[in-house]
């Protein structure tokens, strides 16, 4: 596909273009064609800047799972791009330092492991690392004749490593051993918080090792794990001399605040296990990464007191001064960054104002230019950068979505020039009915709020349509129309004829710090009339039936569902996802009940049992009169499925119209990554209540 001229917008591309399906003819988008889409992500550009390869990610609908493998498309010309792997886990690409290995993340036996692919010459990838745990993420030596990697193990695998038996060393060397058959049975909890997203932890922490790179056919190395303690180091990264590993390492384990206090570290690449915490006073802090130059090392940090509720800071320190301060040169909501190859700047990808904008930041003053946002070289609308890589000579490949498509791959020149690489959804969207989204803003308590509005297909001003009011999760997230995981859940409901309407309330990233804490110890009645305050505006443009007015969402959006359904009665129907619904007994099942504690300013249970359930949606169960469907994975550590559990029996026992939905197998995330039958059903389930109750009365 050639890019659109400048001054054209996607919508005039199209409209300008041979249809591969006239209009009248296309199809709805349902729920089902989630398994058509195609997914990317984490490109990488090869150092001679010939070759980008990436992640490419397909469902395999007749056997209910995910296909991820790595594509590889040359910069010069217009071939298409080519696989290089067929699966069905593969993940993490990255370039050796000359370009002519390819290392990336598999899972072909029982556990995640390195695999090296000759990208210059004939060969199959073969293994680099046999850890019977799994290897969950590395990075390559400069010199490339080493890898850094992470791998959990607990107390007693880590002494088997120090002293190997008469077999030799009980990890890396061969896939034997891992998790014991009996490990779970009893399992035994020593720490807290003790799980997180679907698995236990098992006293294992995550640890850092080298490897050596062999060839194909040679036996491997033994790793040499160079960090030791019950405490768990985040993703390794090298420093440009690879003499040094950087990481980032729980604090206090003992107070069981594994994911809150955190301080990057200092490891060295030998065997000494010496670990210098890098500590910054009164901040917790993580993703260090050092700059080509090796002068400056670059950390994300927040204030530690307010951990779940402040913004972070992208924070960069002198490596040739010991004694120098750290320097902020970038505040706000940040998805994702990389250096530039000449240390110069940082790239940071940015929540903002439902976009999210490439923008390059400037080492020296803190300056920032934007490089990908409407009208700055996407032509209209708004769009998404999913993730990005970033050459010696400045050229920008990234993945993006836009409202009106899905998942592209696109190239950007340091002259602005850009140009489609890749886009394997524009088959679906030329063939399917992709509605267009309207942004709304709208006052609320003297506060301008963003809205978006999707309509159905042949939407009519004579008409009237049903709507979904659907809310985001966080409270801290922000949605806009190109958001990845919301694109289809959004176009499947609009094209069963509702109009969506979505917003982000006060409590949201992407509008500043005063918006964002706003929804401090006020999750209900602030951001509730926000959101209200927006169905009000829809409303009032005369195409909606109030009688069919819907509302769900998932996690926050869960917990606000049944807020409002508690004491709005407006509504026909209601899906509530995965929500907190009591805040008494969901602070202390959760994986982060710091986060609970940090959102209603510091009140524990203890402190004012009261005010917690005034909070809480299950209080008002009684005076719930819509029927109400709830969702809930079993496997979900972050809201556990007893919050869904509680609401339901109070409302059954009262007699409410209620519904539960256990996903098993699922987690928090089920409508991101979960199982793709489930995640088709969940929208089909979720569209399949609304329709129950089109035609109730309500009381």
């Amino acid at each position: 596909m050639r890019p659109p001229a400048k001054g054209m917008c996607p919508v005039e591309l199209w409209d300008n273009m041979p249809e591969i399906t006239p209009p009248l003819q296309r199809a709805p988008i349902t729920p089902e064609h989630l398994t058509e889409l195609v997914s990317l992500a984490d490109p990488q550009i090869s150092p001679d800047e010939r070759r980008v390869v990436f992640v490419r990610s397909h469902i395999n609908a007749a056997k209910n799972v995910y296909v991820k493998a790595l594509w590889m498309k040359d910069l010069a010309g217009d071939d298409a791009p080519y696989p290089v792997t067929f699966g069905p886990k593969d993940g993490s690409p990255r370039w050796s330092a000359d370009g002519k290995q390819l290392a990336f993340i598999s899972v072909r036996g029982e556990k995640a492991q390195v695999y090296v692919l000759p990208v210059n010459r004939p060969g199959e990838a073969y293994p680099i690392t046999a850890h019977p745990n799994g290897v969950s993420s590395f990075e390559w030596s400069p010199t490339g004749d080493r890898i850094v990697f992470g791998a959990i193990v607990d107390k007693e695998e880590r002494d088997r490593e120090d002293n190997p038996g008469p077999d030799g060393p009980s990890t890396g060397q061969a896939a034997k051993g891992g998790i014991p058959a009996n490990k779970q049975d009893p399992r035994v909890i020593r720490t807290s918080p003790f799980r997180t997203g679907t698995t236990y932890f098992e006293d294992r922490t995550r640890h850092i090792y080298l490897a050596s790179v062999v060839d194909a056919g040679a036996p491997l190395s033994v790793p040499q794990r160079i960090s030791d303690g019950d405490v768990g180091f985040a993703a390794p990264s090298w420093s440009p001399d690879g003499t040094r590993v950087y990481s980032a390492a729980s604090r206090d384990v003992e107070k069981g605040e594994l994911f809150r206090l955190v301080d990057v570290v200092l490891l060295r690449a030998t065997a000494d296990r010496s670990v210098v915490r890098l500590s910054e006073a009164g901040y917790t802090t993580g993703q260090p990464k050092v700059s080509p130059n090796g002068e400056w090392l670059a950390f994300i940090r927040y204030d530690e007191n307010e951990a779940s509720r402040s913004r972070s800071q992208l924070v960069i320190r002198s490596l040739k001064d010991d004694h120098a301060a750290s320097r902020a040169i970038f505040s706000g909501a940040l998805a994702t960054w990389a250096w530039s190859p000449d240390s110069n700047h940082i790239y940071v990808v940015e929540l903002a104002g439902g976009d999210f904008p490439l923008r390059k930041v400037y080492v020296a003053d803190g300056s920032a230019t934007t490089l990908t946002l409407p009208g700055v070289n996407v032509d209209c609308g708004d769009q998404s950068t999913n993730a990005f890589a970033v050459s010696a000579s400045g050229l920008v490949i990234y993945v993006c979505t836009h409202p009106d498509s899905f998942l592209s791959l696109r190239q950007l020149n340091p002259d602005g020039r850009e140009r489609v690489l890749y886009a394997p959804n524009e088959p679906f969207v030329s063939a399917h009915l992709v509605c267009p989204s309207e942004t709304i803003q709208f006052e609320s308590d003297g506060r301008s709020i963003q809205g978006w509005v999707v309509k159905p297909p042949g939407f009519s001003q004579e008409s009237k349509y049903p709507l979904v009011l659907n809310i985001h999760g966080g409270p801290h997230a922000m949605w806009g129309p190109s958001f990845e995981s919301l694109w289809h859940e959004v176009q499947a409901m609009a094209n069963a004829g509702y109009i969506v309407f979505f917003c982000n309330p006060r409590g949201s990233e992407g509008y500043g710090d005063e918006f964002y804490h706003a929804n401090r110890s006020d999750w209900d009645a602030g951001p509730m009339a926000d959101i209200l305050r927006g169905l009000e505006h829809v409303i009032a443009g005369g195409n909606v039936d109030e009688r069919r007015l819907y509302v769900t969402g998932g996690s926050y959006g869960g917990y606000m569902t049944a807020m409002i359904v508690g004491v709005d009665h407006r509504f026909a129907a209601a899906v509530a996802q995965r929500g907190v619904y009591n805040f008494i007994s969901a602070r202390n099942t959760s994986d982060l009940p710091f986060f609970f504690d940090r959102e209603m300013s510091g009140v524990t249970p203890w402190d004012d049992v009261e005010y917690l359930w005034r909070m809480s949606p299950i209080a008002y169960a009684r005076d719930i009169a819509t029927p109400l469907l709830l969702e809930h994975s079993e496997q979900d550590f972050r809201v556990p499925i007893s919050q869904a559990e509680e609401l339901f029996t109070a409302l059954r026992t009262a007699g409410k119209i209620v519904e539960l939905v256990r996903w098993p197998r699922e987690g928090h995330d089920l409508s991101r990554s979960g199982e793709p039958k489930h995640r088709v059903e969940r929208i089909t389930r979720i569209l399949g209540w609304f329709e129950k109750y089109a035609h109730a009365t309500k009381n």
